[in-house]
């Protein structure tokens, strides 16, 4: 075929693109704002003893974090948006949660081994190939718990003793996928048993145990370490520049587009 006759195609499908990639740029910034009003409100109701409702909100930031997260890499190129991709994005609460939690987990752990003396040890207990991935983990586990305890080291032991708490919530994720998403529900609406003429849940007495309350502080502090990470890469000088190029496009873009109208007219 003539290339003549594929042109208009190729630049109708780099507009549909560049158009996409504003599109999740804006999605990204809109749902990092919202994330971070979430967190914010939630930190106040949680000055306020509300912690069931503190809870919820927290829950919901936290969803926005991965909407924000997602939507940056479709705008990065770096995912592509499938159906199952727009499906995440738009509508999959419980699947948001575990994957946000594993990013935290990814996060942490490049974090913890850039500073663990047993970087090497973990390397290579990873790279093995007569091992399974449950003896694997089972071993690296026993690592950090060693770097838990370094009372040498306070960054290491810190950051050892948060890559545990986020392997222990993601343990509990995957024996429960709803385990999260239950609990938010808890914390916002009263539950009740029509036949047994009993109230089976209330959220303002949701947080009597100080266990809940110390899960609540967990999520609202890994969810402000989370958007530092965001706003960083964000406002990151490589993605600022790759920032404004993608919009000096759409102003072309939209100069030609309304060039083009007024000629029509």
């Amino acid at each position: 075929m003539n290339s003549l006759y594929l042109y208009p195609l190729f630049y109708n499908n780099f507009i549909m693109k560049q158009k996409s990639q504003e599109f999740y740029l804006e999605l990204a910034e809109t749902c990092l704002a919202n994330a971070v009003q979430f967190s914010k409100d939630a930190i106040v109701l949680c000055d306020n003893e509300s912690f069931g409702h503190a809870y919820s909100l927290a829950v919901l930031g936290f969803e926005e974090l991965a909407k924000t997260w997602i939507a940056f890499d479709l705008f990065l190129g770096i995912s592509q948006d499938t159906d199952e991709i727009i499906e995440l994005i738009q509508v999959d609460h419980i699947t948001k949660q575990i994957y946000l939690w594993n990013m935290f987990g990814t996060f942490i752990r490049m974090e913890w081994l850039k500073v663990t003396k047993y970087a090497q040890e973990v390397t290579e207990i990873s790279m093995k190939k007569n091992i399974t991935e449950k003896e694997a983990n089972r071993k690296i586990k026993k690592i950090i718990q060693k770097d838990c305890e370094d009372t040498d080291n306070e960054n290491v032991a810190d950051i050892a003793s948060s890559l545990l708490q986020i392997e222990d919530v993601l343990g509990q994720l995957n024996a429960n996928h709803k385990l999260m998403d239950n609990k938010k529900k808890k914390g916002f609406y009263v539950g009740f048993d029509i036949n047994a003429q009993k109230i089976t849940n209330d959220p303002l007495k949701f947080s009597n145990n100080p266990i809940f309350i110390e899960t609540l502080n967990g999520l609202v502090n890994y969810t402000k370490i989370f958007i530092t990470g965001l706003k960083e890469n964000l406002d990151s000088p490589l993605i600022q520049k790759y920032i404004l190029e993608s919009r000096k496009i759409m102003d072309s873009i939209r100069s030609m587009d309304k060039s083009k109208e007024e000629n029509e007219k």
